[in-house]
């Protein structure tokens, strides 16, 4: 089972996309599901899709994720995790220097 696939399934879901069930397998309705996703280049391997998916997510719910390039970095894994934590507990915990203060 592969727990980032159970999550784009999941987002899919989100959108309204029908990927099928949340099983972690990337399979003909899930890659379905994912092609229709307007922002994402049809040239993009799925893995690619995936990466680029989580990216405007992110965006969406004001995380920075970088630039949308399907491609996967620190920025990136720093923006799935935020993701993965706000579905989870529903706020991203904010990190903070201590010189910094509070708002």
């Amino acid at each position: 089972m592969n727990y980032s696939i159970k999550f784009i399934q999941s987002e899919l879901n989100r959108l309204n996309l029908k990927p099928g069930a949340v099983d972690g397998v990337l399979g003909k309705k899930t890659l379905v599901a994912l092609n229709k996703v307007k922002e994402l280049p049809k040239s993009w391997s799925n893995d690619r899709k995936m990466v680029g998916l989580i990216q405007l997510i992110a965006q969406k719910e004001n995380i920075e994720a970088g630039k949308v390039d399907g491609l996967w970095g620190p920025q990136t894994s720093f923006a799935y995790n935020s993701l993965q934590e706000l579905r989870k507990h529903g706020a991203v915990t904010v990190f903070r220097r201590p010189d910094e203060g509070v708002d």
